[in-house]
């Protein structure tokens, strides 16, 4: 939704942590290998690039502005929600990352309160086309 507003470094930081996030659970679902494809496509990026060695904190620190924080925050945020799911690896991953971006409590409930409410207008709006 909002990846292309992401630096060429931070596209490629992004895609190493939604790799981590999709594999914390251990668990591959439909809907997040299919969410993680249209942020790829989104990104308009040539190459997947591989998993890499950097640490949480290291990736973090790609996101140097509120703006590109936010949008890793919120994008992470709805990949981990995408299987209506989330489990204890993701919550795990979920906190450090957004700790090394400096976000207090207040505003990490307030990214999944909007990202809940993104998935029930999503799904909401498939009802105009599911209805006979």
């Amino acid at each position: 939704m909002f990846l292309s507003l992401l630096e060429e470094n931070q596209k490629i930081a992004f895609i190493d942590l939604a790799q981590r996030l999709i594999g914390s659970d251990r668990k591959f679902s439909s809907e997040e290998i299919d969410l993680f494809r249209v942020m790829v496509a989104e990104m308009d990026l040539l190459k997947v690039p591989s998993p890499t060695n950097r640490s949480i904190a290291e990736l973090a620190e790609s996101f140097d502005s509120k703006k590109s924080k936010c949008v890793a925050a919120i994008e992470l945020i709805s990949l981990a929600y995408a299987d209506n799911e989330l489990a204890a690896g993701e919550i795990k991953m979920l906190k450090e990352f957004l700790w090394y971006l400096d976000f207090n409590e207040a505003e990490i409930s307030s990214m999944q309160n909007w990202v809940v409410r993104k998935y029930a207008l999503v799904s909401e709006a498939k009802q105009f086309w599911e209805q006979k």
